[in-house]
């Protein structure tokens, strides 16, 4: 049976296990369901696997008599989103919704693990099959990363996203960068509340707070490197409890974006100066908290040229010629810091079946014909390298 065919047989499964991860979403470091999901599944196509720090899955496929060993990863949290769409397989977890596609994911890399099973007489190295954890607070890369270089490591490591503005039937393979780096930050600002009609009795951080969210935006054109494209963002702001009071505290919270490796450090070192400068202007005390920045997600040149052939073998998927940088984030750039590899953008849009929302919606959605593409392409990838 030619290799196409073996992959269409697997597309009603896919779609299957889909909805059935859709139906049943968990939070990040919760994933308990899903991972246990995860494993019945490889057990049911006897695929050895292992469990790493809690809920994170590596299968393996491939006979291991060679050195060629490969890693495709799939990401499976949900998000703490409430979902207000009508499909008919819509979450059972109140609050909780896959609202990024990690459904899509997790059940793509399980139709690539039936697919390579088939053909594992042939596969002389490994396919090391990584299911993740956490990817939207930016972990369970890491453990698996660690994990895989404890065992003697891999050649390569390969990984995509679904995406809703890309339509179906295309797919993004960026030659060098391709997903933003990302810092998250929380400004604690304490002053000292008091009567609305009095702002010069009270040392008021509300004021301190908007003046931070406006220098924080003026970052990327004045105090960045203007080639570097970087956005700084203010999502979150919390003060007071009344219209006439001063509240004695405050806070806000957002993220920085960057493509450039080591950006974040000339940020956050221009980002603490303005608190700094703020606090002492308002008479507050400011203290700025960093999380553990996401990396920029850097692709391998060569790899992508030979993904690209890869693309011309799958029916109905096509490279998209055009594509802009994303500014979004992904931890898949641990497994690129460390290993050759790439990430790719599966294009999931269907404006004819109506809008396309976007990722972190709690409308999203994508055209399930993207599962059999997305499957194929990783399998098909994965096969050639590590085959005989």
């Amino acid at each position: 049976m030619e290799f196409g065919e073996v992959c269409r047989k697997y597309e009603e499964y896919v779609i299957g296990m889909r909805r059935d991860f859709h139906r049943h979403p968990e939070l990040s470091k919760q994933e308990g369901r899903t991972s246990e999901t995860v494993r019945k599944e490889l057990e049911r196509m006897g695929i050895p696997y292992v469990t790493v720090d809690g809920y994170n899955v590596i299968g393996t496929v491939g006979k291991g008599r060679s050195g060629k060993t490969l890693a495709i990863r799939a990401d499976m949290d949900a998000l703490m989103v409430t979902e207000k769409t009508d499909l008919p397989f819509n979450s059972e977890n109140e609050g909780v919704m896959h609202a990024c596609g990690h459904d899509g994911h997790t059940a793509m890399l399980l139709g690539a693990a039936a697919v390579l099973k088939e053909y594992e007489g042939e596969i002389d190295g490994s396919v090391k099959l990584c299911f993740q954890t956490a990817e939207e607070e930016n972990s369970g890369a890491q453990q698996i990363v660690a994990y895989l270089k404890e065992n003697g490591g891999v050649d390569q490591a390969i990984g995509l996203h679904i995406w809703p503005n890309v339509p179906v039937g295309q797919i993004v393979l960026m030659p060098d960068r391709c997903m933003a780096g990302c810092i998250g930050y929380h400004v604690d600002l304490l002053g000292e509340g008091g009567h609305g009609s009095r702002p010069d009795l009270v040392r008021d951080p509300v004021k301190a707070a908007c003046d931070l969210v406006l220098k924080f935006a003026s970052i990327p054109g004045n105090y960045y490197d203007i080639t570097d494209p970087c956005v700084v963002s203010t999502g979150y702001v919390n003060a007071g409890t009344y219209s006439n009071v001063f509240p004695s505290s405050a806070y806000i919270e957002g993220s920085c974006r960057y493509f450039k490796v080591g950006g974040e450090v000339q940020i956050i070192e221009k980002m603490q100066m303005m608190v700094d400068g703020v606090s002492k202007a308002y008479g507050v005390e400011g203290k700025m908290n960093i999380w553990p920045p996401y990396s920029p997600v850097v692709n391998t040149p060569e790899l992508v040229g030979r993904a690209g052939k890869t693309v011309d073998e799958v029916e109905g998927l096509e490279v998209k010629k055009t594509a802009d940088l994303i500014m979004a984030s992904e931890n898949f750039s641990e497994f690129l810091k460390e290993f050759p590899g790439f990430f790719a953008i599966l294009g999931g849009g269907n404006e004819a079946a109506g809008k396309c929302y976007e990722l972190h919606s709690d409308k999203f959605d994508f055209d399930e014909d993207a599962l059999r593409m997305g499957y194929e392409f990783m399998a098909r990838y994965a096969y050639e390298y590590v085959k005989r």
